[in-house]
């Protein structure tokens, strides 16, 4: 039989007391029934199922609440793997897992591992791994909330105490219409990986884009302006400008210094040129501190966009491995990059799209060694930032001090300007304008290298734009693809539903041409049936619940385990034969199939035929209360 991916089936199922084995049976793929008196602990075996495969119970039944652990064997896309979950009145159990049967398992002490309900620090939750093991996306609502296992399960099993008019099983807490529809579209393979990668290399790219945006909103800040002209050919006009207008005051004080060469050097002249000599250096040094200002600023914001990326490539370095995980079940059928359709010539341990060798030790390995590799940056990265701040705080106090002394400077070197004769005046002020002139040279050079640096980060951002752009129409391509692949999955749940209802022994459906039916709202009536009886409700909505399980044989795309358990065939007084014709069709459809599936549903005593009682398809004994036979052996232990 084909194995599509993702595949879930019961081997095996134990429960414990202490010591004790009180329950322990053989499931198989297929059909498996598990049939008995009211109360003789059927429901009991299938919610320590949803248990055991990491569900919330709405509430425990006292006698599953006598017993310690549920252990199950599951064959998961293949590989055999057994869970063990022990039985707690409150709260969320973790879950141990152990890669192999449950024989092995008994024998081995040091290979289980134990998953919390949530994610930790150091650990991955439960639902996360089991989520791996099936090569099911760890998928998110439009609101950031997570899908979790026991959501999952909500859709592959159909309880007693849920309404008819509802499709998932009911839960204590409300949650949005949102998330129901996420939970759907993701067991439907409606939300495909495709569209999931563009929309994280959209996320990336915005974020690169915003961060070089910070770099050049960074670099007007320290020039002034983010409207002057910082072209190199006009920074390097206007540099060649001072050069000039320099050459000619020079020589203007050799004119000026050669008319006042006979005059007497007082004491005044030689404070008044210490002074300015003073100036001078302060001066070069208050530009000097100014500059490594300006730059720590630069560095530091440059450090902490770095150190920002490298949380980013951390986030997508994991989010790529879950990726890899569960892109391995998957067939694309178009590029996700030029949405070209992909050819089929590859083999199965090839990557379907760049046809090279899939080898999933090394890649793990590989990812292993990226992640304690950005790590390491990151630290490093951050204690460089810490030592920038240190110094940034050193420079800044040492501005001040500089600029108060500037200050008294000036007004001593005022007072001497007044005080001297009017060629040295002219020749100080002179002196003064060649000093500014220095430094607007200087500035300019360094101008002239932040300039170069605006014309790479313009054409990086150019080239995110477009790069933003062809992501985003591929989005659109994907979201048409998306919305024609749930209009083929929608119109076959449709088919298969009105089908199940056509084979109903009671007519009051048998003229239904057309479902209507909406997973957020959790709306399911047939078109023209405005008040069916209540029977006719629960046989509705056993087939659509049926139905989502027989189209996943059909699309391989479909990322429903092809697995159910039913607990509410005969629920609300359904007739006798009418329970029988939907345990035909239940048994026909599964044999006819040619997927690994496996269905299992619960059977009263009163409903079920001899021929299927007496059946390889049933599982256990036939559980009579009188006889004191309960699914739960606690009684003789």
């Amino acid at each position: 039989m084909t194995l599509f991916k993702p595949t879930l089936i019961l081997q095996r199922l134990i429960i414990s007391r202490g010591k004790h084995i009180i329950y322990n049976e053989a499931f198989h793929k297929g059909v498996n029934i598990i049939r008995g008196e009211n109360g003789s602990g059927k429901t009991t075996i299938v919610e320590s199922i949803i248990y055991v495969l990491g569900g919330a119970l709405k509430e425990k039944k006292d006698e599953f609440l006598l017993c310690d652990y549920v252990f199950a064997e599951l064959e998961i896309n293949g590989s055999v793997f057994t869970f063990k979950r022990p039985i707690e009145e409150e709260g969320s159990p973790a879950l141990n897992i152990f890669e192999g049967s449950y024989e092995d398992a008994l024998n081995s002490h040091d290979h289980w591992v134990r998953y919390p309900n949530r994610r930790t620090n150091n650990q991955k939750s439960y639902s996360e791994i089991i989520f791996n093991l099936l090569g099911l996306p760890e998928e998110k609502t439009d609101r950031g909330e997570n899908i979790t296992i026991h959501d999952v399960l909500r859709l592959l099993y159909e309880d007693q105490y849920t309404s008819a008019d509802k499709i998932f099983v009911s839960q204590s807490h409300p949650e949005g219409n949102s998330k129901k529809q996420a939970i759907s579209d993701l067991l439907l393979g409606i939300d495909d990986f495709e569209l999931h990668d563009l929309r994280r290399q959209l996320a990336d790219k915005e974020k690169e884009f915003s961060k070089y945006n910070g770099q050049l909103s960074q670099i007007y800040r320290i020039l002034g302006s983010s409207e002057m002209d910082v072209s190199l050919t006009h920074i390097q006009q206007d540099t060649a400008k001072f050069v000039d207008e320099k050459e000619s005051i020079e020589g203007k004080i050799q004119e000026l210094y050669s008319e006042d060469n006979t005059a007497a050097k007082s004491e005044a002249k030689k404070e008044y040129r210490k002074i300015q000599k003073e100036l001078t250096s302060l001066k070069k040094t208050i530009h000097a501190y100014e500059e490594e200002q300006n730059a720590l600023v630069f560095e530091t914001e440059d450090s902490k966009e770095f150190i920002e990326s490298l949380n980013i490539r951390l986030d997508a370095l994991s989010a790529s491995t879950e990726i890899t995980k569960a892109l391995g079940s998957i067939d694309f059928t178009f590029c996700p990059s030029c949405l070209q359709l992909v050819g089929e010539d590859y083999a199965s341990h090839q990557c379907g799209l760049c046809k090279s060798d899939i080898e999933d030790e090394n890649r793990a390995t590989g990812y292993f060694k990226m992640q304690n590799e950005i790590l390491f940056q990151k630290r490093e990265s951050e204690a460089i930032l810490e030592r920038k701040k240190k110094k940034l705080d050193d420079i800044q106090s040492a501005l001040k001090k500089s600029k108060a002394t500037l200050s008294q400077l000036e007004r001593k070197h005022i007072n001497y300007v007044n005080s001297v004769s009017p060629i040295e005046a002219e020749v100080r002020n002179l002196i003064a304008r060649v000093g500014y002139i220095d430094r607007a040279i200087q500035d300019n050079y360094d101008k002239e290298k932040l300039a170069s640096k605006i014309d790479d980060i313009s054409k990086l951002k150019a080239s995110l734009n477009s790069e933003i752009s062809r992501i985003k129409d591929a989005i659109k391509a994907a979201d048409s693809l998306r919305e024609k692949r749930r209009g083929i999955v929608y119109t076959a749940i449709n088919d298969t539903t009105v089908a199940l209802i056509k084979n109903d022994p009671n007519p009051e459906l048998s003229d239904v041409e057309r479902i209507v039916f909406d997973f957020g709202k959790e709306d399911i009536f047939a078109i023209g049936k405005t008040s069916p009886a209540a029977s006719t409700r629960t046989y509705l909505k056993n087939a659509f619940f049926f139905s989502l399980f027989l189209i996943s044989l059909e699309k391989s795309f479909m990322r429903y385990p092809r697995f159910i358990i039913m607990d509410n065939i005969e629920d609300s007084g359904l007739e006798t034969e009418r329970v029988h014709q939907f345990h035909q069709d239940v048994i026909s459809r599964s044999e006819n199939a040619d997927v690994v599936h496996q269905v299992i549903f619960t059977a009263r005593s009163e409903v079920i035929t001899e021929e299927l009682d007496a059946s390889e398809l049933c599982i256990g004994q036939h559980y009579h209360r009188e006889a004191g036979q309960y699914s739960l052996n606690i009684a003789s232990k």
